[in-house]
């Protein structure tokens, strides 16, 4: 690895730059749009599924509604695209966020949600074809 490595075991010729989070020339919802686009870090993930109420609804997604102010957001079940093929769709939300795993740099961390749990900060390779949610600031 050239960037994003925090273990020299991993880096080229033992590289390593601590970086833990994507540089907003990386981020694609940045490079895409601009501004204060960016992806959100899992931490800012996890403040969503803390103060949100999560329903899962009958046109394949998950709905987050705010238990503060009432807004909510539908997050289609894209499923994960892995080579030229999606599969889990309906079932399945993966999103991307901005932050990397220190301990495997080679991998990302994301979102999964169901029908029956959420959880963040599970670990995917960085090629796998997950949905991203951009934030603006």
């Amino acid at each position: 690895m050239t960037k994003y490595c925090t273990k020299a075991d991993y880096g080229s010729d033992g590289f390593t730059d601590g970086k833990t989070v994507l540089d907003l020339e990386d981020d694609v919802a940045n490079v895409m749009w601009g501004g204060k686009w960016r992806m959100p870090t899992v931490g800012e993930w996890q403040e969503l599924f803390d103060n949100c109420e999560r329903t899962w609804r009958d046109d394949y997604g998950c709905e987050m509604k705010s238990k503060i102010n009432g807004n909510s957001i539908f997050l289609p079940a894209g499923g994960v695209c892995s080579g030229d093929r999606w599969n889990w769709t309906g079932t399945y939300c993966f999103y991307w966020s901005s932050s990397l795993r220190t301990d495997k740099p080679c991998y990302s961390l994301s979102v999964k949600i169901t029908e029956n749990r959420q959880s963040v900060a599970n670990d995917a390779s960085r090629y796998f074809g997950y949905l991203g949610r951009p934030v603006h600031e």
